[in-house]
């Protein structure tokens, strides 16, 4: 049983070695896709739509409360709580528009950004392939410390899959 052991764990360091690893950084190759670009300016655009309307509701909630404050010393008491029901009713329904906005904000930057990852992703594949690649590593944020010479950096290769110069 001893010899056993000693024999997988000599030869452990060799089957080891012979894996062949590339290395890209991921969130830099997303970021100069064109596509990538292409969500990020239509987000924008969606956020200022967005932000309008919720600056119109604001500016209509601030108006009628501004002339709630002014008249209520005049109003009778059944206007006086009628008009606290619309500004609470006004003030929740901005509050539901809000997180509504930040929901559909998330949603449709998700469905934008699957075909963007999934197009990465299938590149990548296809050059680790097409490389006889065992793993590719993801080099983002620096959690790649190091890369031993054996390494290979196919973010060039992963360009050129992707058309991109």
């Amino acid at each position: 049983m001893k010899k056993l052991l000693c024999v997988l764990l000599a030869c452990l360091p060799m089957s080891v070695m012979a894996q062949h690893f590339g290395y890209i950084d991921y969130d830099a190759m997303l970021k100069v896709m064109p596509e990538y670009a292409e969500v990020q300016e239509y987000m924008t655009g969606l956020k200022e739509q967005y932000q309008t309307e919720m600056r119109r509701s604001e500016e209509e909630f601030h108006r009628k409360y501004n002339e709630f404050l002014d008249g209520q010393k005049d109003f009778a008491e059944t206007i006086l709580v009628k008009r606290q029901k619309e500004l609470q009713g006004l003030y929740e329904s901005g509050l539901a528009f809000r997180e509504e906005c930040e929901q559909q904000l998330k949603q449709a930057e998700e469905h934008l950004m699957s075909s963007v990852t999934y197009a990465l992703r299938k590149a990548i594949n296809e050059v680790a392939i097409e490389m006889e690649l065992d793993y590719v590593l993801n080099a983002s944020d620096k959690v790649l410390l190091y890369s031993s010479p054996n390494g290979v950096d196919i973010t060039n290769q992963v360009k050129t899959k992707l058309h991109i110069e």
